[in-house]
């Protein structure tokens, strides 16, 4: 369980980081980017650290799947909200939510793994 601890505290950073994305990287004035990455990176922040804080099985799987969509929302919201042509957003967002579902969907393997079950 301390692995996938550690992988949610990872998530926790991520989170943050993508949280803080449109005011270091300047697209802070795109308001449907602002929102976007504030709201996920946000929520993936609270979800990983309730999972990194707990021991309930059922609830770590929970938590991980939702932070999972969330990383793959982040990677589609450039292209649903239209604000694709703003470059640093959107590789922002693709690699911020490619990190976000690779460490969330790890976290899923280690626990499978730690509790002697496959996903």
């Amino acid at each position: 369980m301390r692995r996938v601890q550690t992988m949610n505290w990872w998530l926790v950073v991520v989170g943050l980081l993508v949280a803080v994305a449109p005011f270091a990287f300047g697209f802070n004035g795109i308001a449907a980017a602002l929102w976007t990455f504030l709201v996920v990176g946000l929520a993936v922040a609270v979800m990983a650290g309730i999972s990194a804080s707990i021991e309930e099985e059922g609830t770590i799987k929970l938590l991980d799947w939702i932070t999972a969509a969330l990383g793959v929302a982040l990677i589609l919201a450039p292209f649903v909200l239209g604000y694709m042509a703003a470059m640093a957003a959107l590789y922002t967002g693709i690699l911020g939510g490619a990190a976000i579902v690779a460490l969330a969907v790890w976290g899923e393997v280690m626990l499978g793994r730690e509790m002697g079950h496959a996903l």
